[in-house]
């Protein structure tokens, strides 16, 4: 069945007050049943793409009111999922209006079966291998929770796959406490792509888009596994994040505008593609963490000079550090591997390709670091 998705879309905000979707852009039906945003026409830096009146959201207030079941008994995190079980299998027909298309256009179980390895994986696996990877993997936390309310339904037959589909698409499309923000949950994830407001309800473009590119929203900077043992898939390219300390006070005090890079550690990390084309970027942060107060004395212009190289030095300090940090990070990614090793020796072929990925992405990187250094070397000599 043709879903006409552009026109209900057009009809759906009619009936919606203070929402605003870009005429610029289209929703395309993907081969796999998976649906994305693309640009019509050129799209401006800081255009604004979607815009939403937060009471429009599919929360956990109106699944519960419009739930057959009783939800009470549940998880938050999982009342929306109960009710679109509920939607999905026929158990309910109570929907607000307009949402009944909404729901139908969410990708189908189908769809998360052939393109989420990790839980085909995760089903595959005896009970004593499933506690150890939800252990692991924040995703899998409450989905037996769900599956078990489902088959305690009176007078119900259990409807599995749709128990999962449901789950899934409340893991991978809900938005912060709002739940579902009809068609914001059609963009799909890049780490480049533009970020959601704090309130939840609206994304503009965080830089320009041409004619016929693919249109994405953020998860935020999650490194491939992160996303895979958060929602369930990795992203079209493998990276690797690069563990950073933060950087140096003194570097700081002379320049304010380098406080966005005392956040950038553990939690956010550099995120390394195939191509490590940001080595430049790299190595200058670690610049600036390896700036101490003897540097000073060779400070001239604190503008320009705390952002460049200082002197040979604290260049071999950022050298050591990055190469510290790079291997600390193979050690946790070593770590990532065992753990799942230790649960099944026959993982996904996705996911020991991603890992094989990400080793040569650090080999790569090492291989920068020590290029890098010994070309100041030649320059000295």
């Amino acid at each position: 069945m043709t879903i006409c998705v552009e026109t209900e879309r057009q009809e759906f905000f009619k009936k919606l007050d203070n929402s605003y979707w870009n005429p610029k852009l289209k929703i395309k039906v993907l081969p796999s049943g998976d649906r994305t945003v693309i640009a019509t026409d050129q799209i401006k830096d800081k255009e604004p793409l979607v815009v939403f009146n937060k009471d429009t959201a599919f929360g956990p207030e109106q699944a519960t009111a419009h739930s057959k079941e009783n939800l009470n008994t549940l998880n938050s995190n999982l009342i929306i999922s109960a009710y679109l079980y509920q939607y999905y299998t026929k158990h309910t027909e109570s929907f607000p209006f307009g949402y009944d298309h909404y729901f139908n256009s969410l990708p189908t179980y189908e769809w998360y079966k052939n393109n989420h390895e990790f839980i085909k994986f995760y089903l595959s696996l005896d009970k004593n291998q499933k506690d150890k990877l939800k252990e692991n993997s924040y995703l899998l936390t409450n989905l037996e929770t769900l599956i078990e309310w489902v088959k305690q339904i009176p007078k119900h037959k259990p409807n599995i796959e749709e128990a999962i589909r449901s789950y899934l698409i409340t893991r991978t499309r809900s938005w912060s406490s709002f739940g579902l923000v009809p068609w914001i949950d059609f963009f799909n994830h890049s780490d480049q792509g533009s970020f959601l407001n704090g309130e939840g309800t609206s994304i503009h473009a965080t830089h320009a888009y041409e004619k016929g590119d693919e249109v994405n929203t953020s998860y935020g900077l999650k490194d491939t596994f992160h996303l895979l043992t958060t929602y369930g898939y990795v992203a079209k390219e493998t990276t690797v994040p690069l563990l950073c300390p933060p950087v140096s006070k003194f570097a700081v005090a002379f320049d304010p505008n380098l406080n966005n890079g005392v956040t950038l550690s553990e939690d956010y990390p550099f995120l390394i593609k195939k191509n490590v084309n940001n080595f430049n970027q790299i190595i200058s942060y670690f610049r600036l963490c390896a700036f101490n107060k003897h540097d000073l004395f060779f400070v001239n212009d604190i503008a320009t000079e705390s952002k460049r190289f200082i002197n040979g030095e604290n260049e071999h300090k950022a050298v050591k550090i990055g190469l510290f940090c790079l291997e600390k990070s193979k050690k946790s990614l070593e770590n990532v591997k065992n753990n799942f090793d230790a649960i099944s020796k026959e993982l996904p072929e996705s996911f020991v390709k991603e890992f094989e990925g990400k080793m040569e992405i650090l080999k790569e990187l090492s291989l920068k670091f020590h290029t890098h250094w010994l070309n100041l070397l030649d320059k000295t000599n």
